[in-house]
Formats: C-alpha cells, sequence, structure tokens
C-alpha cells in the first residue's frame, strides 16, 4: 500500500489538532488526520523580510529584505541587485528619483547610492543612526536621523556631506519628503513638523503628531495625520476632506493621478479617488488575524503594495483582494537539528544561499524567523560547537564561526566546495568536501587530512558513542574517523553514490545513496536493506529506537521500522533534499523549491 502525506494549511492543522480523533482512516496506516497533541502542517517557503521599498511601478521597486538583500522586482520577476556591492548592514530605507536612482541608509551612519546599475558607498556618518534617506531633483541625497550629540539632517553633495541643525533643541528627525527642488518636509519628535527650504528652517506644524508623510516632488505633501488626511499649506496642515477615519492613520501614499491611499489598524486600507473613498478588504496574516500597515506605495495603474509590521512581511492589492508579496528566500540546503542545552529540546533550523538561516517551529513544524547571516555566503551546512558558538560552511569552501556577535572565518576558500561538517562533543569540527577534502580543528579548521580517495565527500555525522566520525560519497565511499583520528575505510561494500549517513550509535549507523541504496552497518558487517525505492536518495535521519526515514529525487520517501518499509506518497514530484525527525513518527523534509513538509504517523 502506497500511503500519503496529505498538505493542510496552518489554520487547517489547527482545526485538525482539536478535532481529530486517535485514529487514522481505515485501512491507511499513514493516517492523514491529525493525532491529539500533534500537528501536520505544509508550510510555503518563506520570503525575506521587508525592509524598505521603493518604485515608480510595480515592475520598477527596489526591496530592502532581511539585512543585506537588495533586489528588485522587474517585469521578469525578482532579482538581486547587490552583486557589485557587499558587507555586512542592518538596512534601514530607501529611495528612488525620476531617474530610477536608489540610495539606501542603514542604521550605522553608512548611506549608498546606485546609478546606472552601479553601487557607490558615500563617505560614512560614524554614530549617528539614520531613519530615512530621500532623492532631491537633482540628485543629491539627503537623510535625517540622530546620534549622541546632535539631531541632524544631511545632505550631500559635490562629494561632501553638509550637516543642517534642526532650530529645536533635542528633536529626532524620522522621516522625509522632497516637496520639490530644495525643498524638504520632516517628520520631528514632540508633535513638531519642520520644512527646510532654500537654505532656512521653517516649522509650519506644531503638535500634529504626524506618522507618515508623501510628497509628489511637485509641492504637494500629504500626511497621515492622526485621524486625517493633512494636506500641507503654507501655515501648516489642514484636512484634506470631511473624512475622519475611526482610528490614527499608519501610513500614506499618493500617485501622479491624485490618488490617495491610508492604511491603519486592524489591516484596513482606503483609496481616495475621484473625490470618492473606497475602503478596501482587510489585510490578514495566514492566521486570519489582520496586520498593521506600515509603509505603503499608490501605483498610478492603482496597484497598492503595503509593508506590514507583521515581522517585515509585505502585501499587494492588485484590484480585487490582498496577496503576500516580497522576494522569495534564495534556494535552502540542508535543515540543522540540534540539542539546546539548557532543556535539551531539539532546535531546528534551515540554511541556505545568500546566508539565510530559517528558524522551524518545533510545535507546528513551520518556518519562522526568517533572518540572514548579514554576509552573501552560500551556506550548505551548519554545526553547533558548544553554547552560542555555531560553525557554518559554504559552496565556496570558506568556513565562518559566530561567536555571540563576534566572528571568525577562513582566510582563504578550500580549494573544492565544502559539503557538510559535523562537530563532536568536545568542541571538535570535522568538515568533508570535493575530491575526497577532509580538514578539521577547534576554534576554526587548522589541519587536513582524509581517507586517502579521490571521490566526493558528500556527508558527515558525529557519533558520540566512540567519539568518531562517519563519511560518504561518491562511488561507495564509506570512511570512519576513529577518536584517534586515524582512517578506516570500508572498500568494496558498495558501488552506489552515496549521499547522507546517519549513525544512531557505534553498531548502528546507516548511509543512503543512488538507485535507492540504503546499508545498514552491525557493529562488524554491512547489510542491504533493499530500500523499495529506485531513486536516488539525499537524505536519511532515525530515531532513538529503530524506526529510519529515508528521502529523494521526484519525491522519494519511506520509512523503515526495523523489520520492513513502507513507501509513501510525499505529494511533491520534485526532490526531497533533507530531512530530521522530532520523533519516530514525526518527519519534517524539505524540498527543493523550499517547502517545508511535516507528516505524523499514527501507526507506523
Amino acid at each position: 500500500m502506497t500511503d500519503t502525506i496529505r498538505r493542510l494549511p496552518i489554520t487547517a492543522a489547527i482545526v485538525c489538532l482539536i478535532l481529530a480523533p486517535l485514529t487514522g482512516c481505515e485501512g491507511d496506516k499513514f493516517a492523514p488526520r491529525i493525532p491529539t497533541g500533534m500537528a501536520v502542517v505544509v508550510s510555503e517557503p518563506p520570503t525575506l523580510l521587508v525592509g524598505g521599498f521603493a518604485g515608480r511601478a510595480l515592475d520598477d521597486m527596489v526591496v530592502l529584505a532581511s539585512q543585506t538583500a537588495v533586489v528588485g522586482h522587474g517585469p521578469d520577476g525578482w532579482n538581486h541587485l547587490g552583486d557589485d556591492w557587499l558587507g555586512p548592514l542592518v538596512l534601514g530605507e530607501v529611495a528612488m528619483n525620476a531617474d530610477g536612482d536608489v540610495a539606501i541608509c542603514d542604521n550605522f551612519g553608512r548611506v549608498f547610492l546606485r546609478r546606472s546599475g552601479t553601487w557607490t558607498e558615500l563617505p560614512p556618518l560614524d554614530g549617528v543612526r539614520l531613519d530615512d534617506v530621500a532623492i532631491d531633483h537633482d540628485g543629491s541625497i539627503w537623510v535625517c536621523g540622530r546620534s549622541d550629540f546632535f539631531l541632524p539632517l544631511l545632505a550631500h553633495w559635490d562629494g561632501a556631506w553638509h550637516l543642517y541643525q534642526p532650530p529645536e533643541q533635542n528633536t529626532g528627525l524620522f522621516r522625509l519628503a522632497v516637496a520639490g527642488p530644495g525643498d524638504l518636509i520632516i517628520d520631528g519628535s514632540r508633535g513638531l513638523v519642520f520644512r527646510f527650504r532654500n537654505g532656512a528652517w521653517e516649522q509650519p506644524g506644531v503638535f500634529t503628531e504626524v506618522n507618515d508623510l508623501w510628497s509628489d516632488g511637485e509641492g504637494r505633501v500629504l500626511a497621515a495625520w492622526l485621524q486625517w488626511v493633512g494636506l500641507l499649506g503654507e501655515d501648516g496642515f489642514e484636512p484634506l476632506d470631511e473624512r475622519v477615519f475611526p482610528s490614527n492613520l499608519a501610513c500614506i501614499a499618493g500617485n501622479g493621478l491624485g490618488d490617495v491611499a491610508v492604511g491603519w489598524y486592524p489591516g484596513l486600507v482606503s483609496v481616495l479617488r475621484g473625490g470618492t473613498w473606497e475602503d478596501l478588504p482587510p489585510i490578514l496574516r495566514d492566521d486570519g488575524d489582520p496586520v498593521t500597515p506600515y509603509r505603503m506605495i499608490l501605483f498610478d495603474d492603482g496597484t497598492i503594495v503595503v509593508r506590514s509590521g507583521w515581522r517585515g512581511a509585505a502585501f499587494v492589492y492588485d484590484g480585487a483582494s490582498w496577496s503576500k508579496f516580497g522576494p522569495p528566500s534564495p534556494p535552502l540546503r540542508a535543515i540543522v537539528l540540534y540539542t539546546t542545552y539548557s532543556n535539551n529540546d531539539p532546535r531546528w533550523n534551515v540554511v541556505g544561499a545568500e546566508g539565510i538561516e530559517i528558524e522551524i517551529d518545533t510545535d507546528r513544524l513551520t518556518y519562522r524567523n526568517p533572518a540572514s547571516m548579514g554576509e552573501r555566503l552560500d551556506v550548505v551546512d551548519r554545526v553547533r560547537l558548544r553554547h552560542n558558538e555555531f560553525f557554518y560552511v559554504t559552496a565556496g569552501g570558506q568556513w565562518v564561526i559566530d561567536v555571540g556577535q563576534e566572528r571568525m572565518r577562513s582566510t582563504a576558500p578550500a580549494p573544492h566546495p565544502y559539503r557538510a561538517a559535523a562537530a563532536g562533543d568536545d568542541g571538535e569540527v570535522v568538515v568533508v568536501g570535493d575530491a575526497g577534502q577532509v580538514e578539521w580543528g577547534y576554534g576554526g579548521v587548522q589541519h587536513s587530512d582524509g581517507p586517502g580517495v579521490t571521490a566526493d565527500l558528500l556527508d558527515i555525522c558525529s557519533c558520540p558513542a566512540d567519539s568518531a566520525f562517519w563519511v560518504v560519497g561518491d562511488a561507495g565511499t564509506i570512511a570512519r574517523r576513529s577518536a584517534g583520528r586515524t582512517w578506516d575505510l570500508h572498500d568494496g561494500v558498495t558501488t552506489a553514490d552515496l549521499a547522507a549517513v546517519w549513525a544512531r550509535d557505534d553498531q548502528d549507523v546507516f548511509v543512503a545513496g543512488s538507485g535507492g541504496t540504503v546499508l545498514a552497518w552491525d557493529g562488524t558487517s554491512w547489510r542491504d536493506l533493499h530500500c523499495p525505492l529506485d531513486q536516488d536518495l539525499l537524505g536519511i535521519a532515525g530515531s532513538s529506537g529503530r524506526y529510519l526515514w529515508v528521502c529523494g529525487r521526484n519525491g522519494a520517501l519511506a520509512i523503515h521500522d526495523g523489520d520492513r518499509w513502507r513507501e509513501l506518497d510525499s505529494g511533491h514530484d520534485g526532490d526531497l533534499i533533507d530531512m530530521a525527525l522530532r520523533n519516530f513518527r514525526q518527519a519534517v523534509v524539505l524540498t527543493d523549491d523550499g517547502t517545508l513538509l511535516g507528516c505524523t504517523v499514527l501507526d507506523p
């Protein structure tokens, strides 16, 4: 019998969690229903957290995503705009002018300009937290922010920064809008609004409580002003019309046609067209709760993009409904399973390209907290060395160690790509890669050795029972590295390419590879477990009991209970590239498109 993993949205999983009986469908041992206390979910690949956006059309947008990703949305979809611009940053806001020039500020006084496809870093403003950035008509860059010594408005032209101190002391400057050439509107703290025009300060509004500003660059300035839309005149903001909203407005945007859009909690947006306000459907999270609009763009064709205050998610309104909008996460490479020292609970992460690391919610088996290492690294594996000390390896042959707020790294890439890493109980780390490469060390990689093969080594696992490491690779390569760092090569066991290894203890070691190969070591010899799958296998995981799971290409998935195999229908036609177990009944599988499959077996 072929059993099936059911794809359930999160909300359906929660309902099933409450209503499901303890037994599955009749005759189906891989039950599609959920036992009490367990959940089965499938979560879509997460998008990078949207930090800020700017643009003149939906296909002319620039988005700051996560911490270091700068991406654009064009007719062909999403693409990175930072190929010639690298560096660990905490990106803040982004601005675009009519010529398509882009300016970015970060939280530590750094400003970047992209003009004609090339990034330039402006002289840093050390010690200044920058809250907003704008580009004037002449291409000059304006930023506002705060520091321990002054609360500045700064402009950059002719290769230098120029400081303009606001007239009010101890006033933070938070939002900028370019009203016209050399004419800026600045939202400050304590309800103050400033205008900087022709090199002089004006104060058109006092205690106006502006939450957001928008300008067409030609003199029309609007504000999300308490429960009104404010229009800036010479004497300050006045209500645009008689509409009084039920709550304080959080964000505002306009377009070149004179339309206006505003957003407020709970997830509500209203658009003014032709003198009439239209209330749009609410913006809802995956679990049905409303989001808080935080920033928005209104394009001339009526499309609206809203960044929410909920984990940096963005939503687009196409004239009929809202949908999530934002750059997808880069390719994900591996599920990392480790155990915390505090309460011994299992913790999972997924690592991948662009230095992305995503935590998995261990209760729901869903993605949570997508984050970035702050560098564009193609991470293929991560291991925990000690408390708060993590070791990463990349496909480019680099290693990086995060220790609290500090970071150590390899001085030069290895001659061959890294494939996997494992750590021993004493903090030793061993890394394997192509062409038989093995490197190891403490607090980094300092030494090289290996089993003396030239085949690509694809996976490694540690065996705490005897302080050994097991390594597998192409052409049937199986090797054991003892606690004394001597190698025992297991020749002639198989000719299959082996992609995964997992050890329960020194007498229970399992390997998986091409053609559905699954072999078991009992401490003395290898035996074939005769897996019914004929696809190449890419992942293997077992429990402390007798259960073993394998996954591979073309959706291949199976479980072995110690006596027999059961082939499972994953419902995914692509490759299943890695897996981990929460316990013998629960598996989480990573697919080649970044989807996380979760399932619970009731009666294995």
